[in-house]
């Protein structure tokens, strides 16, 4: 079926963390700046989530930048994984 209605990045978000919670599955989210207080203050509510800080220029990624992603994706091994900017 063809999704006939507007749906918005917050609401789609929203809704994959609840499915993720009531699945018990492992979220990674990088980057924006601000969400780490949020989500270690929304961990009972939301679930099993991983936060952490994302490129500082995401246009150029340092080698070291991009070697953290991949040792954080291999060390949560999440079943979601968010970017935000």
């Amino acid at each position: 079926d063809l999704i006939t209605e507007r749906i918005t990045g917050i609401d789609m978000v929203t809704c994959l963390l609840g499915v993720a919670r009531d699945k018990q599955q492992r979220v990674l989210v990088i980057g924006g700046r601000g969400y780490e207080r949020f989500f270690k203050e929304s961990v009972e509510e939301l679930g099993d989530i991983t936060w952490m800080e994302g490129y500082k220029d995401v246009s150029a990624p340092s080698a070291a930048e991009e070697a953290a992603v991949v040792a954080q994706i291999e060390q949560v091994r999440p079943t979601f994984v968010f970017v935000a900017l």
